[in-house]
């Protein structure tokens, strides 16, 4: 187990290296040449509906619900 932990500890440091390496880097290239940085998410952009979207997406899913329910009787 110890050589999990050993080599965690070095992917760790090699990362906060690269990390440091990197910010040098984005400095002389904004010193050189102006550069725009972006920031990249890990995340997935939530899709945006408007409220009327909304409004037909529950009324065809209550419908479903309905039609299920409605089988599951007879």
């Amino acid at each position: 187990m110890k050589i999990y932990t050993d080599a965690v500890k070095l992917l760790r440091e090699r990362r906060l290296a690269v990390a440091a390496e990197l910010g040098q880097i984005d400095i002389a290239v904004k010193a050189l040449g102006g550069i725009r940085t972006t920031v990249f998410t890990t995340g997935r952009r939530k899709p945006r509906f408007s409220k009327a979207g909304r409004a037909r997406i529950a009324a065809a899913q209550r419908a479903r619900w309905k039609k299920l329910k409605a089988a599951q009787k007879q």
